[in-house]
């Protein structure tokens, strides 16, 4: 209801109107501080009813009185496109890209609280449904700093935290992660935001597990994280996080029973149906290929509707104009037709390709490397080792260069033909001529805020106790 009159109040107003809104003043900007506040606290703790009845009411009002900040416009694009999965009204989803896009677009307009406010949100829920991932790394980024220097810890490391899985859900190499998630985490510890920290930490461990820095695959515990106290103490998305990790290194490492596990309990929480957080995306890629690999092995109906359901979620992404989910849907469709009594090899393999170039060209390198693997599989079954050879040899390589030597080591002791392989793969390091597979992370917001944090505290710095902001001394910290 309140979204219909918000709807009926934007109706006719183009992105020029919205834009050149005048400012709100007296005490209408203290109400809408109010809201913005309820807004921003029911956001971090999770309270869906109260940020949709505040995000609303701060659009209405900013459409009667004049713009607060592009964090109203932000919220009501998060607002609008949970409404368009809830209800199936698509157009909804529409709204939520240009509402996020629009409030980047008025950023100069306010100061940098409204700014980290507003760039986090979108980047987190809006943005990316429209432009690619990696398109969407340096907004987080900003929004880091833009939060740290506002003394905004809270939004900053969300901000951080978002980032973070952004980069994962590219497919980017995760020798960057295993610098960024440690030193990341330790200053999300140092400010006490627990919750951003819990997801940074699970992250890292899955990467230390991927990487072959953990004697660990398929655990995800023991080296950044005791699983089981993170089970009993967390919030239920934190919870939610640990059991896509768990599936996905179940199907990496063919445990399947981990992998049908999580898998089933992700099913019986279908939380992130409201939200257009980034990690949907894989978290509907790995549920369904373990649904549709479990129909096939045991026959069961119930798998199959569930693959196919997977397979529906993301169909209403890719015709509503997503690009970072197509790779997604295309190979779910080639598991599904693989799965076809009916269907002939040659068909097979050009569903997998075309998931394979969908893949590529997205630069999403770990999933090009499970298509290719799962080909794989389906000509040896098929008696086709040719076919077999040149799928399993590019998965090699695709894993190599997606930093997930755990994985190839562990295709190396299955087929220890492959490590023959012509093109050698290289462990040690990151690309150094690929910016966007770099570590990123820099101390030097924190040390600024630190700096501004001293001064509101005592007044003035002492002339001992400056901070020294020249490079050398922040590579130190």
């Amino acid at each position: 209801l309140e979204f219909m009159k918000t709807k009926v109040m934007l109706k006719g107003r183009s992105d020029d109107d919205l834009a050149n809104l005048p400012m709100v003043a007296g005490n209408m900007k203290i109400i809408m501080e109010l809201l913005a506040m309820i807004c921003s606290f029911s956001f971090h703790v999770g309270l869906v009813d109260l940020v949709s009845m505040a995000g609303f009411r701060m659009m209405k009002l900013s459409l009667k009185h004049g713009l607060y900040s592009p964090f109203v416009f932000s919220v009501y694009g998060v607002l609008s496109g949970s409404i368009a999965l809830q209800s199936g009204y698509m157009a909804a989803y529409h709204e939520a890209s240009r509402f996020g896009e629009l409030a980047i677009r008025m950023l100069p307009r306010f100061s940098e609280e409204s700014r980290c406010r507003a760039i986090i949100v979108s980047t987190l829920f809006t943005i990316h449904l429209k432009r690619p991932f990696n398109r969407c790394l340096d907004s987080a980024l900003q929004a880091y700093r833009s939060g740290m220097q506002v003394g905004d810890a809270n939004f900053s490391f969300c901000s951080t935290s978002g980032y973070l899985y952004i980069y994962f859900c590219c497919g980017l190499p995760l020798q960057a992660l295993l610098k960024d998630c440690p030193l990341y985490a330790s200053q999300m510890a140092e400010y006490g935001c627990t919750l951003y920290l819990q997801h940074a930490t699970i992250l890292h461990q899955f990467v230390l597990n991927l990487t072959g820095e953990s004697q660990r695959t398929t655990e995800l515990s023991g080296d950044v994280m005791d699983l089981n106290e993170y089970l009993r103490v967390s919030p239920s998305l934190v919870v939610e996080h640990i059991r896509i990790f768990q599936m996905c290194l179940g199907f990496y490492f063919e445990d399947i029973a981990q992998a049908k596990e999580a898998a089933d309990i992700l099913w019986q929480s279908p939380r992130d149906e409201e939200t257009f957080i980034a990690i949907t995306f894989i978290r509907r890629l790995y549920q369904g290929l373990v649904f549709l690999r479990l129909a096939r092995e045991t026959g069961k109906r119930k798998y199959r509707r569930r693959g196919r359901h997977m397979i529906r979620f993301l169909e209403k992404f890719v015709k509503s104009g997503n690009i970072n989910c197509l790779h997604c849907l295309l190979l779910l469709k080639a598991e599904e037709l693989r799965n076809s009594r009916t269907a002939k090899p040659d068909v097979v393999r050009k569903a997998y390709n075309n998931a394979i170039a969908s893949a590529s060209r997205g630069g999403f390198t770990h999933t090009s490397a499970v298509a290719h693997e799962l080909a794989s599989k389906y000509f040896e079954e098929q008696g086709d080792d040719d076919w077999a050879s040149f799928y399993l040899k590019n998965a090699h390589l695709r894993y190599g260069e997606w930093n997930a030597f755990a994985k190839v080591s562990y295709i190396e002791q299955l087929h220890p033909e492959i490590v023959t392989t012509e093109i050698p793969l290289e462990r040690a390091s990151i690309h150094s001529g690929n910016y966007r597979g770099q570590a990123r992370f820099n101390a030097r917001p924190s040390v600024i805020h630190r700096g501004e944090s001293l001064r509101l505290f005592s007044g003035s710095i002492s002339s001992t106790s400056t901070i020294d902001l020249a490079p050398g001394n922040l590579n130190s910290l």
